[in-house]
């Protein structure tokens, strides 16, 4: 029997972000007991190229009539007036928390009309995927009792998951439509226990469900010369802490008079000029040589670790979940050196990089760019392989998800 998915995202196939999505679309243009629709919440600019047997349905931003009649909905809805009680009992009933749960709700109902007008295009939908643990995803719980979803299932990541990264911890909503999932697939591990310890959702609903990267048929090369080359991808914004690696970089050449280091950064962002200036400060050594190159597509970001070589993959990050770049990295045989937040320990390990503590130093970088291209540098870049083939392949995580949907949509509708 053919099944009627639609996969709702905030962008995908539209930038920015989200790249993660073009791996797992493969697999779900394989589903052949499905018709997937692919419903971005936002769409502007070109799109990615997907499978030409995944159905795009773009919906159109909410104009000034809207946002206002929305607006409305919210202010008389149950849901924001039981968000505002919530608040009240924590203490954290103030105008900014106030005004979070205003936004969430009126975007609830947005996202429940954009859900509706691709219900009445394509009849009832056996599941209802949402890429996000957010607002989409809430919609589509209210039009389950409706009657024209069957199944809800959402990923949980990390911005959609852990309070803290709110204003004042808190994130709208999250308790109200805990329980009304049939299946929510956690990233990692601790995301898992996140959900189930911070909103009490049962663990009858949570998932295991990691993300996955193609790994290469050959690993990428290490440098054979005395030079150290390392490569970071991210946004240029104040929590990826790219400035920690240009005081990692600048502590490990000091201390290494006679070590040379090559270090891209590849990412764009708002704070992306500033950090030029400062590490061409910082830097400004003989022995060290830098570049920004800005912000390229995934395959261009592949396609340096196959052709050129790379010794070490370092992330800064004060938050993560468990980022796809360091798994894309390591399908190529580059160490990691990353902090222990989010899923990250479930990644990156001593065997195939260096974990570092949560508030790390610049040495605790200097010293592990030293330990990983040391006597050992060949074991740690098999380790690093051999983690990505045995955790978190593509091939084996996104076909074991997409399965996992079509179970739920043969269960009956709870």
């Amino acid at each position: 029997m053919m099944r009627t998915i639609a996969i709702f995202t905030s962008t995908f196939p539209y930038p920015p972000g989200e790249q993660f999505l073009e791996s797992e679309i493969q697999y779900w243009s394989r589903a052949g007991w499905a018709r997937v629709i692919l419903v971005p919440y936002n769409a502007s600019g070109i799109p990615r190229p997907i499978p030409d047997n995944i159905i795009v349905e773009s919906t159109n931003r909410a104009n000034f009539l809207q946002r206002i009649f929305f607006g409305f909905r919210a202010l008389s809805s149950t849901l924001f007036w039981q968000e505002l009680l919530y608040l009240y009992r924590i203490h954290k009933l103030r105008l900014r928390t106030c005004g979070d749960a205003f936004r969430s709700v009126a975007t609830v109902f947005f996202a429940k009309h954009k859900i509706s007008t691709i219900i009445e295009q394509y009849g009832p939908l056996d599941c209802a995927y949402c890429y996000w643990h957010s607002e989409i995803a809430y919609a589509a719980c209210m039009m389950k009792r409706s009657g024209s979803i069957d199944h809800v299932a959402a990923r949980a990541h990390r911005t959609d998951v852990y309070e803290y990264l709110g204003f004042d911890g808190y994130m709208p909503l999250k308790r109200q439509f805990g329980t009304k999932f049939d299946a929510i697939y956690a990233i990692s591990l601790d995301c898992q226990t996140y959900l189930e310890q911070t909103y009490h959702i049962p663990s009858r609903i949570i998932h295991l469900s990691r993300l996955g990267v193609c790994v290469p048929l050959i690993p990428g090369s290490g440098s054979i010369d005395n030079v150290v080359r390392i490569v970071s991808v991210s946004f240029c914004v104040s929590i990826k802490r790219i400035d920690k690696i240009i005081d990692a970089i600048q502590a490990a050449s000091a201390l290494n008079t006679n070590l040379s280091i090559s270090w891209i950064h590849i990412g764009d962002g708002l704070l992306r000029s500033d950090l030029e200036r400062y590490a061409s400060i910082k830097l400004n050594h003989p022995n060290i040589s830098f570049s920004f190159i800005g912000e390229r597509d995934n395959s261009e970001v592949l396609d340096h670790y196959a052709s050129k070589a790379v010794d070490i993959f370092i992330n800064c990050s004060a938050s993560e979940g468990v980022p796809v770049s360091i798994m894309e990295a390591m399908s190529y045989g580059i160490p990691a050196i990353a902090p222990d937040v989010g899923g990250v320990s479930e990644l990156v390990n001593d065997e195939c990089g260096v974990l570092l503590p949560h508030n790390f130093s610049d040495l605790d970088i200097s010293d592990a760019i030293i330990h990983l291209v040391g006597e050992k540098r060949q074991k740690f870049r098999d380790a690093a392989r051999f983690k990505v083939i045995r955790e978190y392949s593509a091939e084996v995580n996104y076909i074991k998800f997409v399965m996992s949907i079509r179970a739920l949509c043969e269960t009956g509708r709870t």
